[in-house]
């Protein structure tokens, strides 16, 4: 049986709060005796946005706990990403998990699972310890209930993790008098097998380039729909626990139809995306002020989850 497994982790899109999430993400390699985690980081140089002006406040000699790193250009790509509607993101999304997926498999290294996942993710724990539970398998116990040398391991070929796995999405068509019904996925991650990330990385050229997809592009459905029509089941982690976003402080107000002030200007745009956040996704200040008070050891301390979730929800964002 094997004892040491090396996970791949891949960071893709838009570069906001990595200068936060670096701190979190570097001390993944602390956590475990038998685990080794390589990452690999591709990010927009610079990105066009419909409401907010995101500089990259990331200084990239920093990066010395990254394996790989790139820095995309938009005019790079194959897809013209600027005749997309604004405000939605989907090739470009697309586009950088492909190249994040490339830079992977330029690296000459086997791996035993895939982490993909976004540069403002924030996972404590448990979810780490349940993706790794799914990796290297639960004991398996006889008939008197005493641990084997077995394990059950879940990564295969044929499936892939997320946070809630793949369920139903219907909406009503009052046009047609009928329900319409989907697939659905969260996606702040996936995890699975790397012939599996292949597969899945195939979006941007299948659904962008050779227009093989023809069924909605909202960003939870058209990817729980891919990875059905490639015969790939998304599953849920069965062990998780909190895995959340780092959100600027003026998401976390009520809702607005008419929009919100940032800076000098006035969102519309999507602004339910920008408005009504539950408290328990932290803020960036949230993050570091809880470095510097607790430390990384306390913040990935198992015990301590339900703890940290109390600081998101209760200190000033």
């Amino acid at each position: 049986m094997k004892d040491n497994f090396k996970i791949a982790v891949m960071l893709n899109g838009h570069p906001k709060h990595l200068e936060t999430t670096q701190h979190l993400f570097k001390h993944w390699n602390n956590l475990y005796d038998n685990i080794e985690f390589d990452f690999f980081v591709s990010i927009w140089d610079t990105i066009d946005n419909d409401y907010e002006s995101f500089d990259r406040a990331l200084d990239i000699n920093d990066l010395d706990w990254v394996t790989k790193f790139e820095l995309l250009k938009e005019e790079d790509c194959p897809y013209d990403l600027k005749s997309h509607e604004a405000g939605h993101h989907q090739p470009h999304y697309c586009y950088t998990f492909k190249k994040v997926n490339d830079l992977r498999n330029s690296h000459d290294e086997k791996y035993d699972a895939v982490l993909q996942t976004r540069c403002d993710s924030v996972f404590l724990r448990k979810t780490l310890d349940g993706l790794i539970t799914e990796l290297i398998g639960e004991e398996v116990y006889d008939g008197d209930n005493k641990p084997t040398q077995k394990r059950n391991p879940q990564i295969t070929e044929r499936n892939i993790f997320s946070r809630d796995g793949s369920s139903i999405h219907s909406v009503f068509s009052t046009t047609l008098n009928k329900w319409n019904h989907s697939l659905w996925t969260q996606d702040t991650f996936f995890f699975g097998h790397p012939k599996v990330m292949d597969i899945f990385s195939g979006m941007f050229d299948d659904i962008w380039i050779n227009k093989d997809y023809d069924g909605d592009i909202m960003m939870h459905i058209f990817q729980a729909e891919y990875l059905q029509s490639k015969g790939i089941y998304n599953m849920r982690v069965r062990f998780g626990g909190f895995t959340g976003l780092i959100r600027e402080a003026y998401r976390f107000d009520e809702y607005n139809e008419d929009g919100i002030k940032v800076g000098t200007q006035v969102i519309k745009t999507q602004a339910n995306t920008n408005q009504g956040w539950s408290k328990t996704h932290p803020s960036p200040k949230q993050i570091i002020n809880l470095i510097n008070d607790r430390g990384l050891d306390w913040i990935y301390d198992k015990h301590n989850e339900e703890k940290v979730l109390s600081y998101f929800r209760s200190t000033p964002k």
